[in-house]
């Protein structure tokens, strides 16, 4: 069962100074609406909403779907007793861990009586309220988790299927391939929400919120790397040799800023690099289809576009409310798509380079049976072994 989107009122604290008595009252004027954007802010946020009915199949739960979402405060709307607290680590009284987010459990609450939150975010928030019933909510959980687990168990596996294949072959690119898989996957993770772990195991928090801008940048270093690696020959016959030393260097000052800046100054500043690097990389691809009418950059270049493309819509549907489609076409379908694709890539390389070898060895052989020069092979006692 689809959750109901519940309208809320919702007031912005950016000086961190309003009481529950004050912000309850304060809430009584605003307007209400069905989601908020935070726009980056990293200051508290004050929202209420009505306790709903009972659904027809069991008790009543909220939820505060927000992967963004790190401390929570609730308070009986009347009274103003606690209800409950949580974050990232703990959580005590009616809320606990749901999904990406948190959730509340209303049981004797009654219905139509407010319930006032004081909230704190970090990164693209946006802010919502979701009433389901007790047996759809844990539904959802295990689903969630189920998707988690697929998720990292195949790119993984993948990814150690490609690091044994380059130990075994000496390839540094497929070393790099299995590193921007592992680096891809936490893409995914933070996109649905489910990076606060790691194969099963609590990520701490202070990791956490260092660790996601540094994943961004990561994913963008490797991204231009990988290309590098996989197109060293193609490279020097498409030109534009100023434009490639830029996007070099871009990856290098990404990494600087991930871990001077923080993440709300961070973000914008690697939308922009991350648009403008996915365009010059997408520019030399089809320079080296146009010129070599390689396979590799073929399916290198439909890895790079499902990447840019999906992020493009994940925001242009935030922007506009589209939420009905976010959770199908998003960082994590593009993370499994574009790991796709750029294994074909890889794959296409390999079929490359091997085609190359039979050549070679063909050349070879043929060169060796028409020489008009007689050749043995002798062993140490003198005996011969070919002629």
């Amino acid at each position: 069962t689809a959750p109901q989107a519940l309208p809320l009122r919702v007031l912005a604290d950016p000086e961190a100074a309003l009481t529950t008595a004050a912000a309850r009252t304060a809430l009584e004027s605003q307007r209400p609406v069905l989601r908020l954007d935070t726009r980056l802010a990293e200051t508290p946020f004050w929202f209420s909403f009505p306790v709903p009915s009972p659904t027809d199949e069991g008790p009543s739960v909220v939820e505060f779907p927000s992967r963004h979402l790190v401390q929570l405060a609730c308070w009986d709307g009347p009274r103003l007793d606690a209800l409950g607290q949580a974050d990232r680590v703990q959580q005590h009284g009616r809320l606990f861990e749901s999904q990406a987010g948190f959730g509340l459990h209303l049981h004797d609450l009654k219905p139509g009586t407010g319930v006032l939150c004081q909230a704190r975010f970090t990164g693209p928030a946006r802010l919502t309220v979701q009433q389901w019933d007790e047996g759809a909510l844990r539904t959802a959980t295990r689903t969630f988790e189920r998707n988690a687990g697929l998720l990292e168990g195949g790119i993984v596996l993948l990814a150690l299927f490609v690091f044994i294949t380059a130990l075994i072959n000496r390839n540094p690119t497929y070393v790099l391939f299995a590193v921007w898989l592992l680096i891809n996957l936490r893409m995914g993770a933070l996109s649905a929400g489910w990076d606060v772990q790691w194969l099963g195991h609590d990520v701490p928090v202070d990791w956490l919120a260092q660790g996601r801008p540094i994943t961004l940048a990561l994913l963008y270093s490797a991204t231009g790397m990988l290309f590098l690696s996989l197109f060293r020959e193609e490279l020097p016959k498409v030109g534009y040799r100023p434009l490639l030393i830029l996007v070099q260097w871009s990856c290098v000052l990404v990494l600087i800023l991930s871990v001077a800046l923080p993440y709300a100054r961070f973000l914008p500043v690697l939308w922009v690099c991350a648009v403008l690097g996915c365009l010059a990389l997408g520019f030399f691809l089809v320079r080296i289809i146009i010129i070599t009418r390689s396979a590799v950059a073929a399916w290198y270049g439909a890895s790079i576009a499902v990447t840019l493309l999906s992020s493009l819509y994940e925001i242009v549907a935030a922007a506009f409310g589209l939420q009905t489609w976010i959770g199908t076409i998003n960082s994590v379908t593009a993370a499994l798509s574009s790991t796709l694709l750029a294994t074909m890539s890889i794959a296409a390389q390999m079929l490359q380079e091997h085609r190359e070898r039979v050549q070679a060895q063909a050349e070879l052989e043929h060169t060796y049976n028409v020489i008009p020069v007689g050749l043995f092979t002798l062993d140490l006692q003198g005996h011969f072994i070919a002629a």
